[in-house]
This record gives structure tokens, C-alpha cells and sequence, in this order.
């Protein structure tokens, strides 16, 4: 069974906004969300479509660690 942390959906994550002009992958708006889940996730991960999915709460998970752990960018 796979963890909230292994999926593509998790890496495409950080990549999206690694890749990013800013390049801050812990900063994330509500502009930063739709891109990832509207445009990043469809064009550019390769995954099953079960796997693709999950790419909301993946999401959502990675967001409140980074905010519980204080890591989030203000």
C-alpha cells in the first residue's frame, strides 16, 4: 500500500513549483493551486488514472504539513 507521500502526485508538487519562476516550493496560493491541479497535473504527470486523482487530497495533505510544521511560506 502506498503512503500520502509516494505518489507522483506528491513529487509533481514540489517539481511544479520548483519549476516555477519563484521557485519557492513551499509557497502556494489559491493561483498556484489551480495551475497545479488544472494545468501541471494533466500535462506533465504520468500516471494511472486512479493515481491522478488523488492529486486534490495529495495536495491538500502536503499543504496542512507544511503548515503544522511551520514550513509553509507566508
Amino acid at each position: 500500500m502506498r503512503t500520502w507521500f509516494e505518489p507522483e502526485e506528491f513529487s509533481a508538487a514540489v517539481d511544479a513549483r520548483h519549476e516555477s519562476r519563484d521557485g519557492r516550493p513551499a509557497y502556494w496560493d489559491g493561483a498556484r493551486i489551480r495551475f497545479f491541479l488544472l494545468r501541471y497535473v494533466p500535462y506533465k504527470v504520468t500516471a494511472p488514472r486512479k493515481e491522478l486523482d488523488l492529486a486534490p487530497e495529495v495536495l491538500r495533505t502536503y499543504l496542512r504539513y507544511l503548515d503544522v510544521t511551520g514550513l509553509r511560506d507566508p
